[in-house]
C-alpha cells in the first residue's frame, strides 16, 4: 500500500485528512483509536446500513486494552464514492487490517450490514481474523431483502427524527452528527445496491470463535439455530446468543452493555448475563 494520509488528533481519535496527491485517490475513510500498548489487540468496527464510523464514537473501550479501527464502509459517508459490493468492501477492509492493524489481524465486530461483512471477511480471509462478533444478521439473504430497502428507506428519507423518537423508548438517541449522517447516507441507490450485494452471501463454517447474536426487541431469533450449528461446524467454542432487552441498534441504545459484550467474547471470558443462551431463549417460548 502507497504512503498514508497524515493525520491529526480530534477528541482523542484519530482523523484521516484529505488524501495526498501522491496517495490513493479512493482510499477508504476510517477513524483510528491508537493503544496505549503495542500489543494490544485490534478490534476492527463495521456499522450498520445508512450509519457511519460514528455510530461507535461512544462505545467505552479501554485504549489500555484495545487499538480500534472503524472506517466508514463503501457507499456511506466519507467512503460514499466507493462501490458497493461484497468483493470490494472486503478489498478495502483486507488492506485496512494489513496496514494498520497490530500484527496484521484483527477482531472484527460487525452490527447489521455490518455483520455480513465481517463474516463474509473472516470466510475469504482468516488468516487475518482472531475472532467475530455478529449481531443482527438473522434475516435470510434472499430476494426477500429486496424488498425491505423500501422499507427501511422511508423513515430516514423523509422522517429522520422518527428514527431518534423511537430509540428514546429504549433509553437511548443517536447524536446530531450520526442522525445527519444516516440521512444523507438513506439513498435508495444504496438499500438496493447493499441488499444486491448480499444476494449470493452465504453463511460459512469459520476456523476462529464467532458468536452471532440477535436482539431480543425486533431482530428474528429462530433462524439463528441453523446459523450456530453452522459456525459451529468450524469451531466447537462458536455459539448463538439473544442479548435480552436490547434492540438491533443496541450500540447506541446501551453502549456500555455492547462494549462489555465486545471485550468479553474477544478476551474469551463469560458473556454477560444479558447475553442468553439460544437454547435458553427458545426454552423460553419466544
Amino acid at each position: 500500500m502507497g504512503p498514508q494520509p497524515d493525520t491529526t488528533n480530534a477528541g482523542g481519535i484519530e482523523l484521516q485528512t484529505s488524501p495526498a496527491e501522491n496517495t490513493r485517490p479512493k482510499d477508504l475513510f476510517f477513524t483510528e483509536r491508537p493503544s496505549t500498548s503495542p500489543t494490544a489487540p485490534t478490534l476492527l468496527l463495521l456499522h450498520g446500513l445508512y450509519s457511519s464510523h460514528l455510530e461507535f464514537a461512544h462505545l467505552p473501550i479501554p485504549s489500555t486494552s484495545y487499538h480500534i479501527l472503524t472506517p466508514d464502509i463503501p457507499g456511506h459517508s466519507q467512503s460514499s464514492h466507493l462501490p458497493v459490493s461484497l468483493e470490494n468492501t472486503t478489498t478495502f477492509l483486507v488492506d485496512l487490517i494489513k496496514s494498520h492493524a497490530h500484527s496484521s489481524r484483527a477482531h472484527i465486530v460487525g452490527v447489521s450490514y455490518g455483520s455480513y461483512l465481517a463474516l463474509h471477511l473472516a470466510a475469504t480471509h482468516p488468516e487475518l481474523v482472531d475472532s467475530v462478533f455478529a449481531t443482527g444478521c438473522t434475516l435470510p439473504t434472499t430476494a426477500f431483502l429486496g424488498s425491505l430497502s423500501w422499507i427501511a428507506n422511508v423513515p430516514l428519507l423523509y422522517f429522520p427524527n422518527v428514527i431518534n423518537y423511537a430509540l428514546s423508548w429504549y433509553g437511548g438517541t443517536i447524536g446530531e452528527e450520526l442522525l445527519k449522517d444516516m440521512h444523507t447516507n438513506a439513498t435508495m441507490a444504496l438499500g438496493n445496491a447493499a441488499y444486491a450485494s448480499l444476494k449470493d452471501w452465504e453463511l460459512k463454517p469459520l476456523p476462529m470463535r464467532v458468536c452471532l447474536c440477535a436482539s431480543g426487541k425486533g431482530d428474528l431469533v429462530r433462524p439463528l439455530r441453523d446459523m450456530e450449528r453452522r459456525v459451529k461446524e468450524g469451531n466447537a467454542e462458536s455459539r448463538a446468543v439473544v442479548a435480552k432487552g436490547k434492540i438491533l441498534a443496541w450500540d447506541i441504545q446501551v453502549p456500555e452493555d455492547f462494549a462489555e459484550a465486545v471485550m468479553a467474547w474477544t478476551e474469551g471470558r463469560e458473556l454477560p448475563g444479558f447475553l442468553v443462551s439460544l437454547d435458553k431463549w427458545l426454552s423460553w417460548g419466544w
